[in-house]
């Protein structure tokens, strides 16, 4: 027999208890502080990770360079959070770790950047490399941060790093390449041939690879493998990036597919 699902004035009363049971106050305040300010203290180890953090270092260098050109470009950066720690009054860093540890690299000149999507003139460049304008600039660069109250407990801290860092779903290679080269001739092409009734049946994708774009991924492939295979460097996100955001739209292979397509 179906048990009934009957919301009854006994389960509201238990679900409010449970819910002033568990539920915390955490208090807040937010706080912008200019870059250099955050590389000092995370520098002198005023500002530190706790053990729940993943280790500094965890960023490829691809991730590392592209963060700081995102700050060099003045684009918006997410929220840090750190907490009060009620015993040393120092700042635990409950997220945004690998942002400041890539931030002091870079200022303390260990961190070349290299292969730059934008600011390709920088490519080679160290942090005392920069012009003087823009060093003075960076250090006054100022970021958001949530800084929890010292009676913020442990528990509630690692609750909201496990949140943060589990409640978003990271986008696929494809996700991020179709919109990356959104007016790019080839993600054009590569769009219309996934529309191909022969090419949807051939490959039969479900419903969920399909919206995860893996039907642009496999087209992508076919292409740089295709016509630049002998120049595989290891890494297949680099290897169909480089070759899409390159594209010769000379290429007379490419405009075969363009022809028929269009017919």
């Amino acid at each position: 027999m179906k048990k009934s699902n009957k919301i009854t004035a006994k389960k509201v009363k238990d679900a409010q208890r449970q819910i002033e049971l568990l539920q915390k106050q955490v208090h807040y305040d937010t706080r912008d502080y200019p870059i250099e300010y955050l590389v000092n203290k995370y520098d002198d180890k005023t500002f530190f990770a706790p053990i729940y953090q993943r280790m500094a270092g965890v960023w490829d260098l691809h991730r590392k360079v592209r963060f700081i050109e995102s700050i060099i470009l003045g684009y918006p950066i997410p929220l840090l959070f750190l907490s009060d720690d009620e015993k040393s009054g120092k700042l635990e860093i409950v997220d945004g770790l690998q942002r400041i540890s890539t931030l002091s690299d870079f200022f303390n000149n260990k961190l070349m950047l290299q292969k730059m999507d934008k600011l390709d003139k920088l490519n080679g460049f160290e942090f005392k490399d920069l012009p003087e304008s823009e060093i003075l600039r960076l250090k006054a660069y100022s970021l958001r941060v949530i800084v929890l109250n010292r009676t913020t407990d442990e528990e509630t801290r690692i609750d909201l790093f496990n949140r943060i860092n589990t409640s978003s779903l990271k986008a696929t290679d494809s996700e991020v390449r179709s919109g990356t080269e959104l007016l790019n001739p080839l993600m054009k092409l590569i769009k219309k041939l996934a529309k191909d009734k022969n090419f949807k049946k051939l490959t039969d994708l479900s419903e969920l690879k399909l919206k995860r774009m893996e039907d642009i991924e496999l087209i992508s492939r076919f292409f740089a493998y295709s016509h630049n295979y002998k120049n595989f460097p290891h890494s297949v996100r680099e290897f169909i990036d480089n070759y899409v955001s390159q594209f010769n739209p000379d290429n007379k292979e490419v405009k075969k597919f363009t022809k028929a397509i269009e017919k």
